[in-house]
């Protein structure tokens, strides 16, 4: 039930007047971000990392704070640290074969702000922008207050929710060359009120979650045909039983 309801959102968000106006920002944003270039964190240890995030979370979450301010319409934000477990999860799923590479995990600290429409969130993403060392997109809403940053990645969830559930937002990855860690990357999630009130409202929702990383390897397994079934599964400690021509 929840994922008909995620797609009635991001159904009503593409036919907002404002949402044609959010793609092309996204789309200039996203063309001036090296197309070749893999994204990952500058250092390889994942308890490393962890440290990182906590030494930079305060600067962080400061950063964030005035972003949801200066942002108006921002409705509630908040700031975590990655589960360790999700974590090792998604290590295991992305790192190259016979390879362990922490540094895939670009959500070690994470920021989400909620917003009531797409128009308030164009605002947030146009002001984020305007404080880019990297980024052009011929506004310029930057404001004292907010240090410049470097924009690293940016993914429109609005426009892929079929393969997370329903769920749509906008997130982007930034880090602070003026900080003390200016390689560390973090995420900033922007998306919408009635996302998260239909996120929280069932049980479902919570059970996916316990189950995404099976969901996870058994989509890598479909796009790697040429790797063994057998020697694949025992890469991740799972068992799935081959039954004529289905996998259970």
């Amino acid at each position: 039930k929840h994922f008909q309801l995620f797609q009635n959102v991001n159904h009503n968000v593409k036919l907002h007047s404002d949402y044609q106006n959010f793609e092309k920002t996204i789309n200039i944003i996203q063309s001036q971000l090296p197309e070749s270039l893999q994204v990952s964190q500058m250092n390889s240890n994942l308890c490393t990392l962890y440290s990182q995030a906590a030494d930079i979370f305060d600067h962080f979450e400061g950063f964030i704070e005035i972003l949801a301010q200066k942002s108006f319409g921002c409705q509630s934000h908040s700031i975590k640290f990655k589960d360790i477990y999700r974590s090792l999860e998604q290590i295991s799923v992305r790192s190259k074969e016979g390879e362990w590479n922490p540094e895939v995990i670009l959500d070690i600290l994470s920021a989400t702000l909620q917003f009531e429409n797409i128009t308030q969130i164009l605002v947030a993403i146009e002001l984020l922008v305007g404080t880019s060392k990297n980024i052009k997109t011929g506004h310029k809403f930057a404001v004292a207050e907010m240090e410049e940053l470097v924009i690293k990645k940016a993914i429109n969830k609005f426009d892929i929710e079929k393969e997370n559930f329903g769920w749509g937002d906008f997130r982007i990855y930034i880090c602070f060359p003026n900080s003390e860690i200016k390689d560390f990357i973090c995420e900033i999630q922007f998306t919408l009120t009635s996302m998260v009130n239909i996120q929280n409202s069932f049980d479902t929702f919570q059970i996916w979650k316990r189950a995404r990383s099976i969901r996870e390897i058994l989509y890598k397994y479909e796009n790697d045909q040429q790797k063994n079934y057998d020697i694949y599964l025992k890469d991740f400690g799972i068992v799935l039983h081959k039954k004529a021509d289905h996998e259970i």
